[in-house]
């Protein structure tokens, strides 16, 4: 359990807080562990406790803090009521004994906040979110607390000496994104710190436009549109930032062949934040429907411009391609797709698919293994898929 929960150096103590199922080393060591944790922090709960306990006892220069969902986000993660509990039940804590940094994942891109502290609070907190640093990236904006933030591949690299510490955001070209440097033994470094600080009680939460949001997003997922599209218009109306709610009522008027709603809401969202990928796949998926090739293709190249570093638009374009029977450019696109996220099964699994349409049984087999190869989510319907390859397989061998 301890290693769960703290790594103690001379100068530093990083803890570790449990999120349950998103606890992966809980999840590796004893899955029957997990059937014991709740999802959500209790607020009275043992791990509050023991958080609290642990900070109180705490002597180390320097204290980080890291678990999975950031409190403080302006990507995929900022309309969800799990953030706003996180943010309100831990950081009054964090900043109330000393925490200096707090590490996040969760959103695939890097951002760091300006330091964080109440307006009769001693010692800010820096958040910082570095879940760029390997699958695939994800859209990123900026909120009051973004100091600075990217859709980028790289990591985050910490040296401490002493009272000293700096911190870098490298990218994957070897670039310095963002650095922060802090003395304590300087008052003029922590006085520029402080300085550079916002205040907690400013920051305001869309509190209203989050639940209708989610309201929204829980009747999409069970095809409730028409009732959705109503929760979303009323998220956007609250808050004309949500740019989410605008592709919500796209993607739910496309499900019901609205398709001129569809578009006029997705082209929308796109005017508001041009580099939200979930607007251009809603414009895809109506000119797909209404098989007028060349415009979704347009589309989604222009989807390719904003998000270079996912699989998704080439996929999208190897469909085009796969719809109108043209399997050997939907080969090309399908091995753009798997250069930029090689690890990926399903991918492997569709470019198996399209060498069978061209009559290439020795190279369907080779990406159909390849795609067991790295085969992970053993979620039923992915399953399902997996045996359905392995079948293939099986007739291909004959």
């Amino acid at each position: 359990e301890e290693v769960l929960k703290k790594i103690s150096f001379e100068d530093l103590k990083q803890i570790i807080i449990k999120e349950g199922e998103e606890d992966i080393l809980a999840r590796f060591r004893d899955p029957k562990l997990m059937e014991n944790i709740t999802k959500e922090l209790e607020k009275d709960g043992d791990q509050i406790s023991w958080l609290i306990e642990d900070l109180e006892n705490n002597t180390a220069e320097w204290t980080f803090v890291s678990f999975h969902h950031p409190p403080f986000t302006a990507g995929g993660n900022y309309y969800r009521k799990s953030r706003i509990y996180r943010k309100n039940l831990l950081h009054p804590i964090l900043e109330k004994y000393g925490v200096d940094i707090v590490f996040n994942g969760h959103d695939h891109d890097y951002e760091r906040t300006f330091p964080i502290v109440s307006r009769d609070g001693k010692k800010p907190v820096t958040y910082i979110v570095c879940g760029n640093g390997g699958t695939m990236m994800r859209y990123v904006g900026k909120r009051k607390w973004t100091l600075y933030s990217e859709r980028v591949f790289g990591f985050v690299l910490v040296d401490i000496s002493g009272s000293r510490l700096n911190l870098k955001s490298v990218n994957i070209n070897n670039e310095v994104i963002d650095e922060l440097t802090l003395d304590k033994g300087d008052p003029q470094s922590t006085a520029a710190y402080r300085e550079n600080s916002i205040f907690y009680e400013d920051i305001i939460d869309p509190v209203e436009a989050i639940n209708y949001y989610s309201a929204g997003d829980d009747l999409l997922d069970e095809e409730n549109y028409e009732e959705a599209i109503v929760e979303f218009k009323k998220a956007y109306n609250v808050d004309t930032t949500c740019v989410e709610a605008l592709a919500g009522i796209a993607e739910c008027f496309y499900e019901i062949q609205k398709f001129n709603k569809a578009v006029y809401y997705a082209k929308q969202g796109i005017r508001k934040m041009y580099n939200y990928p979930d607007s251009y796949e809603v414009l895809i998926d109506v000119y797909m429907e209404k098989k007028e090739w060349n415009t979704a293709m347009d589309w989604a190249q222009k989807w390719l411009q904003i998000a270079p570093d996912s699989p998704d638009a080439n996929e999208v374009m190897s469909e085009i391609y796969a719809e109108q029977e043209k399997y050997n450019p939907a080969i090309e696109e399908m091995k753009k797709a798997l250069k930029i996220q090689p690890a990926e099964a399903g991918l492997y699994f569709q470019l198996g698919q399209l060498y069978e349409k061209v009559g290439d049984s020795n190279s369907a087999l080779r990406a159909y293994q390849k795609g067991l190869d790295w085969f992970m989510d053993y979620k039923p319907k992915n399953v399902k898929k997996k045996d359905k390859i392995l079948s293939r397989i099986k007739e291909l061998k004959k």
